[in-house]
């Protein structure tokens, strides 16, 4: 092989390589119209598993470590805020079956942001998963869940308390459900049902947590009612 045909060689494979690669991109969404902060771009899931080279499992633990991480902060700001929701949505968009990023993610916004449009959004994409796409049994056997947390955040924070009955009855029939949300179903049969279920569930749910954070945030909420 003479030195011109080394030559030849290397750029033959380096407009193969050049090739592969902007195939490789052409389905890749770089931006997205909804920011995740104020330079107007946001890493999208085909985004990352293209940047991880095939290793998006890795990918999609690093950032569920960066979202403990930052729950673990003292001082949680808005801006923290949208990143945080940001990461859920890449979790649950590389992992949807991932059950920990909705109940958790659900929990971080209703109590720690304090963000009730964030929190719906994060538990009605793990109720969609739910309802939808069959996720495995053993690990969804904490559902309820979902359809509970969704329920308090309309009633307790949208004063949405129609949607807020949906929910609880929705929690009481999914597989897994403890029997105390059986009793949901006598509650609602009252005049007023929705906003009277919202105040009885508080001492249940203080009973039934060992967290601190959120007995003291039930606990707000009781008082809240003995105020009215």
């Amino acid at each position: 092989m003479t030195l011109r045909h080394f030559f030849h060689a290397h750029l033959f494979f380096a407009l193969i390589f050049g090739g592969g690669f902007l195939f490789s991109i052409s389905s890749v969404d770089f931006e997205r119209r909804n920011a995740s902060d104020d330079t107007g771009y946001e890493l999208t899931p085909p985004l990352l598993k293209w940047m991880s080279g095939g290793f998006w499992a890795a990918s999609h633990d690093f950032l569920w470590l960066n979202v403990v991480q930052e729950l673990g902060e003292k001082e949680l700001i808005k801006k923290a805020g949208r990143r945080v929701l940001h990461s859920y949505r890449l979790m649950q968009e590389l992992d949807p079956f991932f059950f920990d990023t909705y109940e958790q993610g659900g929990l971080a916004f209703d109590v720690l942001f304090r963000d009730p449009d964030a929190a719906i959004e994060v538990l009605s994409r793990g109720i969609e998963v739910f309802e939808t796409r069959n996720p495995p049994e053993e690990l969804w056997r904490r559902a309820f869940a979902l359809y509970l947390q969704r329920a308090l955040v309309f009633a307790h924070k949208k004063l949405d308390f129609t949607s807020a009955r949906r929910d609880y009855l929705k929690a009481s029939e999914a597989p897994g459900a403890p029997s105390y949300l059986a009793k949901m179903r006598v509650w609602l049969k009252e005049d007023g049902a929705e906003k009277t279920l919202a105040r009885k569930m508080l001492p249940i749910l203080i009973s039934n947590t060992s967290d601190p954070i959120l007995k003291q945030y039930y606990q707000k909420q009781m008082e809240l009612y003995g105020n009215e």
